[in-house]
């Protein structure tokens, strides 16, 4: 999807048009979207045009509703944003070790490595 119509339907979600029929004119859209009123109508129509937004005209507003095909296209940028802002794959390691390479012990000993565990991994390696 087009950059500048995905920022268009999301201002209309943040006017509620998710879960509503929201009533604004090309103008209005076009001072949330910091452009001009013929823009926003253009924007509008590509909307309409490609099914992400139902429009209906009133007498000077125009009565919009987000589909569900617009709503999908919201979910995945949202999915996006997860991706880059959010740790949400992390490895975890269960087990016991059985056997070391000999200096092992005296290092997780040492109190500066002993608070980096904490600091790190949550745990003391020894109690």
């Amino acid at each position: 999807m087009k950059p500048y119509l995905l920022q268009t339907l999301k201002e209309l979600a943040l006017l509620g048009a998710i879960k509503n029929k929201i009533e604004i004119s090309s103008l209005e859209l076009g001072k949330q979207i910091e452009s001009s009123q013929q823009t926003a109508s253009r924007y509008l129509l590509e909307l309409d045009k490609t099914g992400m937004v139902t429009r209906e005209l009133g007498i000077k507003k125009q009565i919009i509703q987000i589909t569900s095909l617009g709503e999908d296209a919201l979910q995945n940028e949202h999915l996006q944003y997860q991706q880059i802002f959010e740790l949400t794959d992390r490895v975890q390691f269960k087990g016991v070790v059985v056997s070391g390479m000999g200096e092992g012990r005296y290092y997780t000993e040492q109190m500066g490595y002993v608070e980096q565990f904490k600091e790190k991994l949550g745990f003391s390696p020894y109690p």
